[in-house]
């Protein structure tokens, strides 16, 4: 479980937190995973040779993290039950 992917969504808390002490820290976070979202797309698009990718990586990029963001905190609080006999 402690592993790369469980970094953004347990940095996403203090993201918000952010907002209590100064909202430009928070634009200036948000921002940096836009440069760098927006990097690694151009990357791929110039080595694909196809600017489609430029354009659609972030996006499946922001809602890939959004949702497992919203996915790990769910389980966190509200843990899906397995029934008894349910492969784990």
């Amino acid at each position: 479980m402690w592993d790369l992917p469980a970094i953004p969504p347990l940095i996403a808390p203090f993201l918000l937190l952010t907002l209590m002490v100064n909202y430009w820290i928070l634009l200036a976070l948000i921002s940096s995973y836009l440069v760098i979202i927006g990097a690694a797309s151009l990357r791929f698009a110039l080595q694909e040779r196809d600017a489609r990718y430029f354009l659609s990586i972030p996006i499946v990029y922001i809602v890939e993290h959004l949702c497992y963001t919203i996915g790990f905190w769910k389980e966190v609080f509200r843990p899906h039950k397995m029934r008894e006999g349910q492969p784990q």
